[in-house]
């Protein structure tokens, strides 16, 4: 049962209040718990750069320790144990689990509706939003736009989110994964291969996607028009091995990631314009501040606090809630036979438990709340 709302709104700012006066307090520096944070260059990540440049990991008790990988390499990184936490969203858990079963979600950092099925102007598709305005129908816009693709070669990057984006639009409009021909490139190279003619359509990551809107291409059909199926949870893969001999440091990097995204929202032309120079001189994206303030809480979703965050995406009655697209996305790939082992959901959603962790320490009052709800 969801709370009273006004209720809600109070525990939010108090809950704000006491964590940047806590967070004014830093810790020696002998003291800071050394994090090695594997690094994948899209704008949502690089927020976290931002917030350790401002102190506030230090302040909560951790050194981090930047190690910048491409996607596709993170999670091998943590399993090899040359990472203690690495950027991932949840369809790489999925796809990863038969041959490392021992990974967590330790945090989840934000929820994206960013990705996009990218169409050259040329192609002679008719986009969703053009479908949709004749049709005045959704359902029947988004099946006449994605029965486009059938048989057609699409550029994108399997076993990951992005994979799971076409999958999930196929499924919304009908069709499976089967019936396009996916050509597996990583992000950047895909970028490549289809601004140079290769394949018929892209989904990459958003760096990508407003690349190819600068250069002419056509939003085919986005993970909003989809729907929840195409809502992807993204935060921080770890080690069960490092839940049970760190778990207080995971609970400090969630205050951490809190404390970042209130400085963010309150300073962001800087913090925009910081996260746009780094994202640019890393992956050539040409993204401004204006881009990212048109993403920012409007495609892509940063709680401020636990409170937020447990409506959001823990609690049932979240509009967001985890466990749905978690079984989503092993279903597909179960029923693709990319993934035989079974997986317990709650197991692996460390998150759950550090959110709990982190609200009990830091957000009592708003805890008491959701648990006074729950009973």
């Amino acid at each position: 049962m969801k709370g009273n709302r006004n209720l809600r709104r109070v525990l939010l700012l108090l809950t704000i209040l006491s964590l940047c006066f806590g967070a004014m307090t830093s810790v020696a520096q002998d003291e800071l718990t050394h994090v090695r944070l594997g690094m994948t260059p899209f704008q949502d990540m690089l927020a976290i750069v931002v917030g350790d440049e401002q102190g506030i990991y230090e302040q909560v008790g951790i050194d981090l320790e930047f190690i910048h990988l491409p996607y596709e390499a993170v999670t091998e990184a943590v399993a090899a144990g040359s990472l203690d936490l690495g950027s991932i969203c949840e369809t790489t858990v999925v796809t990863s689990w038969d041959a490392f079963p021992h990974q967590r979600l330790g945090n989840i950092f934000y929820t994206f509706e960013g990705s996009a099925i990218m169409v050259r102007p040329e192609s002679g598709m008719s986009t969703y939003e053009e479908n949709l305005a004749s049709m005045g129908d959704h359902s029947a816009a988004l099946t006449a736009t994605v029965s486009q693709l059938e048989g057609l070669d699409v550029l994108t990057t399997k076993g990951t989110d992005m994979e799971m984006g076409v999958g999930a639009a196929l499924a919304a409009g009908g069709l499976d994964i089967t019936d396009v021909n996916v050509i597996d490139l990583n992000p950047d190279d895909g970028l490549a291969a289809f601004l140079t003619g290769e394949a018929d359509a892209y989904l990459g990551g958003l760096p990508q996607r407003f690349r190819l809107v600068k250069e002419g291409m056509k939003t085919l059909v986005t993970a909003q028009d989809v729907g929840s199926q195409a809502v992807i949870l993204c935060g921080f893969l770890t080690t069960a091995d490092y839940v049970e001999s760190n778990f207080d440091t995971l609970v400090d990097f969630a205050k951490g990631t809190f404390l970042t995204m209130q400085y963010v929202n309150a300073n962001q032309d800087a913090a925009f314009g910081r996260i746009a120079e780094m994202l640019n001189s890393m992956t050539g994206a040409q993204m401004t501040i204006g881009d990212i303030k048109n993403l920012w809480n409007k495609i892509e979703f940063f709680p401020t606090t636990g409170a937020e965050m447990y409506w959001l995406l823990v609690s049932p009655d979240g509009n967001r809630y985890w466990r749905p697209r978690m079984e989503f996305v092993y279903d597909f790939y179960a029923g693709l036979g990319s993934v035989e082992s079974e997986m317990d959901f709650d197991e692996v959603f460390t998150f759950a438990k550090v959110l709990e962790a982190y609200m009990a320490e830091h957000e009592p009052d708003a805890w008491a709340v959701i648990q006074s709800q729950s009973g």
